[in-house]
């Protein structure tokens, strides 16, 4: 399990897990790139606040929120909707994010164009990664 225990998904080799490594391994709240606490709903909220169309960064097309996972211990979190991905890149929304906080991770939610991801930093595991174009080509 690579140390994270319960995890509901498979642990790849990547930096952050050769970062969390070097650290020792810490526990949970102490994991290096976690953006669980120290990170509070408070921070998610005001990183959402500023990253959405319309805030401090202005991401186009960006709508997002901050919110508790109470089934991740309380992981706080940014979730975003991102309606055009030729208007704003999903690895320009990473880093928007990565300017005011650690980004462990990020989460697609149904399918995405493999072109959306054009950029994106090796180093951020993304958990349900799933192209359209991969889906088209398996139903054929």
């Amino acid at each position: 399990d690579g140390g994270w225990p319960h995890a509901q998904h498979r642990i790849l080799r990547n930096a952050t897990l050769d970062r969390w490594e070097a650290a020792g391994c810490p526990g949970p709240g102490r994991r290096p790139d976690e953006l669980a606490p120290p990170a509070t709903l408070a921070e998610a909220r005001a990183i959402a606040a500023r990253i959405r169309e319309g805030g401090d960064d202005g991401l186009a097309g960006v709508r997002a929120i901050g919110l508790r996972l109470d089934a991740r211990d309380g992981l706080a979190q940014v979730s975003t909707n991102v309606e055009d991905h030729r208007a704003t890149p999903l690895a320009q929304l990473v880093a928007a994010v990565a300017r005011h906080a650690s980004v462990g991770g990020c989460e697609l939610v149904g399918l995405a164009p493999q072109a959306a991801f054009d950029g994106f930093p090796d180093d951020v595991p993304v958990r349900n990664r799933r192209a359209i174009e991969d889906v088209l080509a398996a139903c054929s």
